[in-house]
């Protein structure tokens, strides 16, 4: 009896509204995830998914619990890959889908849409989980209606959604930070063992997803030390202890999901040393202040819109003016990413997904902050709310729209799927077609399919040396060919790009502006050139705004 009367108080003290809202904005940020989620299936468009699904498929397939390729080392996300296959195998087995191993392996070469599904929604179980995380923090930090709004930014921001809705390592990686800094709060607040351990691990986890996860190590150590200076009573030597309590719970985390990062040392490193290459086409950075400026003038900006990123800039200020402590360790949180971040070679937009929902609890502050300020002066508390959600629907009106247009745009015909379809009804079976990365996928029994090989020279594609007859183009750009007469030497009929010349232009543009030698480029682009000159245009696709999404796709025949 006396647990129903328990059971029956803890109900009645829930604040239904609150529970009512969060969950509103939780299904809704869901439902914008998995709108688009099933995108190009069942071709494989992405790059990156294909790595992490082939690793864990051949896992299973050799009963082999190491992923042998460690560049991110996105290890979690393989080893959930992992037990969802295993899971559909079994669900297979029961249902009488499959009969045996061999029936599942051929389901993975003819259709992969059930493994590249899964993948992606556990890609948008840990992007939702983000944005209930958000809100407990937002509330932690600013007020319930400041956790909505937080909430709110972190469901509807464009990167953050595309990223939660494919097979990466950075949705999870986000979460465990996330969780991370919920536990460094409670070291700034009651210097707990339960705070140091779990920031620890918590940390640890997101390094076995993403390498730069390290970077918000020093989080548990500004924690530490805010709350030292705070409590002058506090001892220096029991503080280093828990202190190496958390640095022992983040390698244990670590090397208990991702155990082959130490044991197969000299293969992480050669996948490290390979991730951290100077240059990439597109991505190649400027220095510390040009990667700075380009982060915040154009990832940034993008985001959150002009008036978000201003408002969250404001609020960062005033919050280390008030020497707010755990606002500073939120801003804290996003200098010890975004500088070192910076430092590196390469720039990438996504590299920023773990500093968004830090911004997004500084514009969930400032537009608190503003609504408050208001109602207090006007004696009109309900005008604090109208406030806030005015505020928010004219900040974040742009970034929603952004991320609704994208999601709707995920469920059109891609570019490369349009470009198959022609290709199917006008060029010739047995023609011969050279394609570059990036380009549609098509049938070697119908097709004689060449790339450009790792040499720089062109190699023809043997349907016996692949598993499937679909072959996905890989390795490089057309414009990495060595000698462009060698296309017609080769008696090639079809030459497939992927937009790759138009990057290459834009590439150019910038070493020039930035007094770089251009010499390779200006090769590479040659060659396009000579393509374009020793052929006619039949086919080309864009992609269009809220309608589809992929790369621009033009095909020449030769003359």
């Amino acid at each position: 009896m006396s647990k129903l009367k328990f059971s029956s108080a803890f109900f009645d003290d829930v604040d239904w509204t609150a529970v009512s809202i969060v969950s509103g904005i939780v299904i809704f940020g869901m439902v914008l995830r998995l709108c688009g989620v099933n995108y190009g299936l069942p071709y494989l468009y992405d790059f990156d998914e294909r790595i992490f699904v082939d690793r864990a498929y051949y896992m299973l397939g050799n009963r082999d619990l190491n992923p042998n390729w460690f560049g991110a080392p996105a290890s979690i996300t393989i080893y959930l890959l992992c037990i969802a296959y295993g899971m559909i195998f079994a669900g297979g087995l029961v249902l009488g889908v499959f009969d045996n191993p061999g029936e599942f392996k051929d389901l993975y070469f003819s259709d992969p849409t059930a493994f590249y599904l899964s993948g992606r929604l556990i890609s948008v179980f840990f992007g939702t989980l983000s944005i209930v995380a958000v809100y407990f923090i937002g509330k932690r930090l600013i007020d319930r209606r400041g956790g909505y709004i937080a909430a709110f930014a972190t469901a509807v921001l464009p990167l953050t959604v595309a990223f939660s809705k494919v097979i990466r390592m950075d949705a999870p990686m986000v979460f465990f930070i996330l969780v991370a800094f919920w536990f460094c709060l409670d070291i700034l607040k009651t210097n707990s063992w339960r705070g140091y351990i779990l920031s620890g691990a918590a940390i640890g986890l997101g390094i076995s997803c993403k390498y730069p996860s390290v970077f918000f190590s020093p989080m548990v150590l500004l924690a530490a030390l805010l709350y030292f200076w705070r409590e002058k009573s506090s001892s220096l030597p029991s503080l280093l202890v828990k202190l190496a309590a958390a640095a022992v719970a983040s390698i244990v985390a670590c090397f208990l999901t991702a155990p082959f990062v130490f044991l197969d040392f000299q293969q992480t490193l050669q996948d490290v040393v390979f991730e951290s290459r100077s240059e990439h086409l597109g991505a190649t950075g400027g220095g510390l202040i040009p990667n700075l400026i380009w982060y915040f003038g154009t990832v940034l900006r993008s985001e959150l819109g002009i008036l978000g990123l201003l408002l969250a800039c404001a609020a960062i200020v005033y919050a280390l003016v008030r020497r707010r402590a755990d606002l500073g360790l939120a801003a804290f949180a996003i200098a010890i990413f975004l500088l070192p971040l910076s430092a590196l070679s390469l720039r990438w937009d996504r590299w920023l997904l773990p500093v968004f929902p830090f911004f997004a609890l500084f514009l969930a502050d400032a537009i608190a902050a503003i609504s408050n300020a208001i109602a207090v002066r006007q004696s009109n508390r309900k005008l604090g709310t109208y406030l806030s959600l005015g505020l928010s629907a004219l900040v974040l009106l742009a970034p929603f729209s952004t991320s609704l247009m994208e999601s709707k745009a995920s469920l059109g015909t891609e570019t490369r799927t349009l470009a198959t379809e022609w290709i199917a009804q006008e060029v010739p079976e047995g023609s011969r077609i050279l394609v570059e990365l990036r380009a549609p996928q098509l049938s070697l029994s119908t097709y004689d399919i060449f790339q450009v090989g790792e040499e720089g020279d062109l190699a023809e594609i043997s349907p016996d040396a692949q598993d499937a007859d679909r072959f996905i183009p890989q390795f490089r750009f057309i414009g990495s060919l060595e000698d462009a007469d060698s296309i017609g030497e080769a008696n090639i009929d079809y030459v497939i790009t992927a937009g790759a010349d138009s990057r290459y232009r834009k590439e150019r543009e910038s070493f020039e502006a930035a007094g770089k030698d251009t010499t390779e480029l200006d090769r590479t682009i040659a060659v396009y050139d000579a393509i374009a000159e020793a052929s006619e245009e039949v086919y080309r696709v864009a992609p269009e705004h809220g309608v589809n999404r992929g790369p621009e796709i033009a095909i020449y025949a030769l003359k």
